[in-house]
């Protein structure tokens, strides 16, 4: 009964993380992208998926080698304690968004083609991302400490952060679901999800 109960469980995980993927821009079965499969792009389940990278259950998608530029702020005192060079999911968001590689390099697809996605993270200017969280607010008074709450029902290390304490794409975006619009974790009415982490 235990067994039936935890497969029923799955499933319905599983329903609700495709339904949420074909409501997004992640639903890349249009067109000739990925042959009418919608999660292949990015995970293949069997032998010869791409184990090397801990957040990413059973890769597929080439990841991305291309030298992205640092991170550089107007307003923040904190640049010079970021390390910039992505980890962690960071590198499998920008296996695509970082514009180098196109959206059919992943194993099992008829050809790479030249397919692109729309929204490009320019890595010098967007968000900065892969950088320890409490390192930086240490040096820069207008963000929040890693231990306050985040509003979301815990501290921001834990609603926010991935396991080594850093800033990633995911600590905003979820890229299974579309609940939120445009694939945020949290509601950001009034600001709520930069305000957890920007004392403004």
């Amino acid at each position: 009964m235990k067994k039936v109960i935890v497969l029923l469980v799955v499933l319905a995980i599983s329903v609700n993380a495709f339904a949420d993927i074909a409501s997004s821009k992640h639903n890349f079965t249009t067109g000739q992208i990925t042959g009418g499969e919608i999660c292949a792009p990015c995970h293949h389940p069997h032998a010869g998926a791409d184990i090397s990278e801990a957040n990413a259950p059973l890769w597929s998608h080439t990841l991305t080698s291309a030298a992205l530029a640092p991170y550089v702020s107007i307003t923040s005192t904190a640049t010079a304690a970021m390390d910039l060079n992505p980890t962690g999911t960071t590198k499998l968001c920008l296996s695509c968004h970082d514009g180098s590689l196109t959206l059919g390099m992943f194993k099992g697809s008829a050809g790479a083609g030249s397919a692109m996605v729309a929204g490009l993270v320019n890595t010098a200017t967007s968000h900065p991302i892969s950088f320890d969280y409490a390192a930086v607010a240490l040096v820069d008074g207008d963000i929040n400490d890693a231990g306050d709450n985040s509003g979301f029902g815990s501290t921001i290390t834990l609603d926010l952060l991935d396991g080594d304490g850093k800033v990633q794409c995911t600590s905003c975006h979820d890229p299974h679901n579309n609940d939120n619009g445009s694939l945020l974790i949290y509601d950001n009415a009034a600001s709520a999800l930069c305000t957890a982490c920007h004392a403004k």
